[in-house]
């Protein structure tokens, strides 16, 4: 039962270019549902670890970088399909490398262990709701 959640992160990330796929054959409905089944996955997975008692730092790694391919592989592919301007994208390349910079320079002043923020939590999610939007719209 203690891998369940890594399974759920893992399946993530294997549906994000089934993902890119829907969107670039313009099956926005499909890549609408696929988006927002993977969202709550995001969600489900965390609650699940935190209910079996089975928190890791090799799944809270794995979740993170879930998170951070679906969410640039996503505004990524709706850039590259004129559904989003380019410098979207370059907005949040540029937060996810700000976000790595500031990890690598408080892991080597405070030797901490990794602490995920509520901010970080609630960015994440304000990104995909803008996703699903803006598949919703095209859909629409």
């Amino acid at each position: 039962m203690n891998y369940i959640p890594n399974i759920i992160s893992g399946l993530r990330i294997l549906l994000i270019p089934f993902f890119a796929l829907y969107v670039i054959n313009e099956d926005y409905d499909l890549a609408l549902y696929l988006f927002i089944f993977m969202g709550v996955s995001d969600c489900i997975d965390g609650i699940l670890a935190r209910y079996l008692n089975c928190v890791s730092l090799f799944g809270a790694y794995l979740d993170a970088i879930a998170d951070k391919i679906m969410i640039n592989t996503a505004f990524y592919i709706l850039c590259i399909t004129y559904i989003l301007p380019y410098y979207l994208f370059v907005l949040v390349i540029c937060r996810d490398l700000i976000i790595f910079i500031g990890i690598l320079l408080n892991s080597k002043i405070n030797r901490s262990k990794r602490n995920d923020s509520n901010i970080s939590k609630q960015d994440e999610h304000f990104l995909s709701n803008y996703i699903s939007y803006s598949l919703y719209v095209i859909f629409k």
